[in-house]
């Protein structure tokens, strides 16, 4: 089974997002992002909701305009509640304020300049995600008890 991936990112990152989208889909992945996927007619935030809902995995482009971002915020936020594999994706060095260093600590973030690292990563990950189920989901992806 081929993982959903959902790719999260700041409007001022959008080519950067688009790359990201045509690199994965290249390499045969379903992949979600709100350009493409949200009708007109439909509520924005019920779409995003529902497709981080069901995502195997998580990407969020991070650059200084997205770590500013409330809805980037919210969108990881969501993701790490519902205990998704989290990709952190780094276009340029950033410095996460707090909220966003808590839902992202102790995982690892890759460079968005490197295709083969992401194509490494996303591979690992989906091999990964077929493999694992709720009961033997590494601890740092769980959803956080509240």
């Amino acid at each position: 089974m081929i993982p959903a991936i959902f790719i999260s990112y700041s409007r001022q990152d959008e080519k950067q997002a688009m790359h990201l989208l045509g690199l994965l889909r290249h390499e045969g992945h379903t992949v979600w992002i709100d350009q493409e996927a949200i009708p007109g007619a439909s509520i924005w935030s019920d779409e995003i909701v529902q497709n981080i809902k069901a995502c195997d995995i998580f990407i969020c482009l991070l650059s200084e305009s997205s770590v500013a971002s409330p809805n980037v915020g919210k969108e990881i936020g969501l993701a790490a509640e519902h205990g998704k594999t989290i990709l952190p994706v780094e276009i340029g060095v950033v410095d996460l304020p707090g909220r966003l260093e808590y839902a992202l600590a102790r995982i690892p973030q890759t460079d968005y300049h490197n295709d083969e690292e992401i194509r490494h990563v996303i591979r690992k990950l989906s091999s990964h995600s077929e493999a694992t189920t709720l009961h033997d989901t590494p601890h740092n992806q769980r959803p956080k008890p509240r």
